[in-house]
């Protein structure tokens, strides 16, 4: 950086609101040593400082000077600093992908200075000489004859020109009303302006391709105004289709779960359904079976017990044994409950009960050994 620039910058500084002095010190002098076409700027209304001038930009094999403008924050580099487009009377801004039509200058480079603090304004220069090679931001136009007014704004003059001395700082200041920073600035379509003859080709010797910016057909800026609103329709109905695929998917997937569950449904059902079939044809035969036995049963005589039975002779009497049993101590009963209703004396008690109960022990001793014999338990 020149030397009176430096002190120029030592001067100004101090007497602004800039949260990182040291930080825009570093940039300005890192800007201005790679770029001489860049002179800083001082606004004295808004008391923010800036870069304006021209940047050397290659394209299509020649390199011209691009007018920019660049101007900081106050708390830059938290807020990236403003970059702009400041065409000459003989230019027209071309409106792209990263210019838009009042000539601010965009780019996710920009977007991402809060996040990362490392990024600098000399290193999206670079960036943006690489952009403006693909896509230039301004072409030239015709010159129109006009009569001598207030220009609008004055274009910058290379470093290597005479900077202003820190002694004649405020009479500088008086003449930049023109370089106000972009969001305090309205571009208008045909700006008057003094005669200028930037953009020129750098290190370039003068010829008729090469002494000026490419100048653009009418019948392609009306191409590409048409692409711009075709894209845009297509963009629109991209955005109109996608959205309502997405909704169509959602409602496929939600009719294919509800499919899965009605069909889960359906087989249970149908399981269900066999399982009835098989228990109605279990009963059908069961009662079909009942129904066979009962007319069976309705045909024959009365069937004897003793048939059915067809006991042995040790099962015959053991089953008169225990029928005797059991009448002996029905007799037993009956003659405790005459006794006790005084129907008999007790005298006539005494001597049947004691024949009864003899009898009664016989007959549980041979129910015993006809059961041992049997091999019952």
């Amino acid at each position: 950086m020149h030397p009176q620039t430096a002190n120029w910058l030592q001067m100004v500084l101090p007497q602004t609101n800039y949260a990182n002095k040291d930080r825009i010190y570093e940039e300005f002098e890192e800007v201005l040593t790679q770029y001489n076409g860049l002179t800083p700027k001082f606004e004295n209304q808004t008391r923010l400082l800036g870069l304006t001038g021209v940047i050397p930009v290659t394209y299509r094999n020649a390199t011209y000077n691009i007018p920019i403008g660049i101007w900081f924050k106050f708390d830059y580099p938290t807020t990236p600093p403003d970059f702009v487009v400041m065409p000459t009377e003989n230019m027209k801004i071309v409106v792209g992908k990263h210019v838009t039509a009042e000539g601010k200058i965009t780019h996710p480079y920009l977007d991402s200075y809060r996040l990362k603090p490392q990024n600098s304004v000399v290193e999206f220069i670079s960036i943006l000489r690489k952009v403006f090679a693909a896509d230039t931001p301004v072409v030239s136009v015709k010159a129109q004859a006009k009569p001598q007014t207030q220009p609008a704004y004055s274009m910058p003059q290379p470093v290597s020109m005479p900077m202003p001395r820190p002694n004649n700082f405020n009479n500088n200041n008086n003449n930049n009303t023109g370089y106000m920073p972009y969001n305090n600035y309205q571009y208008p379509s045909n700006i008057s302006q003094q005669p200028t003859s930037m953009p020129y080709p750098v290190n370039s010797t003068p010829s008729p391709s090469h002494n000026s910016l490419p100048r653009q057909d009418p019948k392609i800026g009306v191409l590409k105004d048409v692409r711009e609103k075709v894209n845009k329709d297509i963009e629109s109905t991209n955005k109109e289709l996608k959205k309502k695929i997405d909704d169509l998917l959602d409602e496929s997937k939600k009719l294919s779960e509800n499919e899965k569950k009605i069909n889960n449904t359906i087989r249970i059902f149908e399981e269900e359904k066999l399982k009835i079939k098989g228990n109605i044809d279990l009963f059908q035969n069961k009662n079909r079976e009942i129904s066979e036995k009962v007319e069976q049963l309705k045909s024959k005589n009365e069937i004897n017990p003793d048939d059915i039975l067809e006991l042995t002779p040790l099962m015959n009497q053991l089953v008169v044994v225990v029928a005797e049993e059991s009448t002996i101590e029905d007799m037993i009963f009956y003659l405790g409950k005459a006794l006790t209703s005084e129907q008999i004396d007790l005298n006539f008690y005494l001597k049947n009960i004691r024949n009864l109960s003899r009898e009664l022990f016989l007959k549980k001793v041979l129910i015993k050994k006809i059961r041992a014999q049997a091999q019952l338990s």
